[in-house]
């Protein structure tokens, strides 16, 4: 059954302005009509990334339980720029797997270049650990794209798993959506969008998603194909979780993120009550 969640960076515009804090981001994650699915990015989330202290953990793991929220999938991230050394790159890892694990989390979703000279590695260790990698795929890695082709061929033949991906919804958005967020003077977003029927040619592999999304007009999102999504996921038997994730573009009508989250996972239940 796919399951509806929300990724804590939804609620950015209200909380880097210190409108809203961390707590105040997992309570609403509570109410939003979704399954109470909550997805952290670790250097957003928490000062202590990417390791954990005590008194995070603790700040954390009483917002889970007040809330009875489900920790879905922890946002794990490494700086390529300063991280050169392969080593340096996979003992980072190490240290926000850790983190995911202490808070309860067993889907981390990591980022790659591409074809990956320390995956192999990362996958030995998170089996131990107990948990399972999920590459972002993520515009401009798109499913056309020769480095997700050759990402995908990796992956294949590590062969655990342990290993797979999320799929960035971004990826299946109309170009006019992305140029009507950030202005039309922008040549943004050079490609074609991907087709969510391609997914059905590894949906094994797919342990995620991100419901990504830069506006909600009238409880609607014209620039991505939710319908489409949710009927491909169906028909593969997709079982997990989808994290919505409002990239904090145009409120709208909406009077504040929360708003338009909530109005998503609207959306979403009718689509998969009709597919699912």
């Amino acid at each position: 059954m796919l399951k509806l969640g929300t990724t804590l960076f939804s609620f950015q515009l209200e909380y880097v302005q210190n409108r809203w804090s961390l707590e105040d981001c997992m309570e609403l994650a509570a109410y939003t009509g979704g399954d109470r699915g909550v997805e952290l990015v670790g250097p957003m989330h928490h000062r202590s990334w990417p390791d954990l202290t005590p008194e995070d953990e603790r700040r954390l793991k009483s917002a889970f339980e007040r809330w009875e929220l489900v920790p879905t999938h922890y946002g794990a991230y490494t700086d390529m720029s300063y991280y050169h050394a392969l080593d340096a790159r996979f003992d980072f890892q190490i240290r926000q797997f850790k983190t995911a694990r202490q808070l309860g989390y067993r889907i981390v979703r990591i980022q790659s270049p591409g074809v990956d000279p320390i995956l192999e590695r990362l996958v030995g260790a998170a089996e131990k650990m107990g948990l399972k990698l999920a590459i972002e795929i993520h515009v401009p890695k798109m499913f056309e794209n020769p480095e997700f082709q050759a990402l995908l061929a990796q992956v294949r033949q590590i062969s655990s798993p342990s290993l797979g991906f999320i799929i960035d919804t971004g990826i299946f958005e109309d170009v006019t959506g992305v140029r009507r967020f950030i202005g039309e003077a922008v040549d943004a977003q050079p490609f074609a969008p991907s087709r969510p029927e391609t997914m059905l040619e590894f949906m094994p592999l797919i342990m995620g998603l991100h419901g990504k999304f830069h506006r909600m007009d009238k409880g609607q999102i014209p620039e991505v194909p939710f319908e489409r999504i949710v009927s491909v996921l169906a028909q593969g038997r997709f079982d997990g979780w989808m994290s919505t994730e409002f990239e904090g573009g145009q409120l709208g009508a909406y009077s504040n993120s929360f708003a338009v989250v909530q109005a998503h996972h609207r959306l979403m239940k009718t689509f998969i009550a009709r597919y699912y």
